[in-house]
């Protein structure tokens, strides 16, 4: 069985279409072959169908903790990491709880 992988195949959802197709630093969710991050798994299945024909990419094959290296100057990973202790969260609202309970602001 050959497996043949189009190139430019034509989406029925672009990406900028989906409002839930949002660039995050998700380990889980990083697709290596397209660099792409995906907050919900649905787009994730979604992107797959019509970009890799079905079949899922596999992970990266790195630590996590060298993927949070290789992108630590992405906006992104930035917004949402702790300046002073260095702690990545998954969101802006939880990195501004984790900085007001455990920082002392003056």
């Amino acid at each position: 069985m050959f497996l043949v992988h189009f190139k430019h195949q034509a989406s029925a959802w672009p990406r900028r279409n989906i409002p839930h197709a949002i660039k995050i630093m998700n380990f889980e969710f990083f697709r290596s072959y397209c660099s792409m991050h995906f907050l919900d798994p649905f787009v994730k299945v979604l992107h797959v169908a019509n970009h890799h024909c079905g079949v899922s990419p596999p992970n990266p094959v790195i630590s996590e903790d060298l993927f949070r290296a290789l992108h630590h100057q992405h906006h992104l990973v930035q917004a949402r990491t702790c300046p002073i202790c260095l702690v990545f969260s998954s969101s802006i609202a939880e990195c501004k709880a984790h900085f007001y309970i455990h920082k002392i602001i003056f």
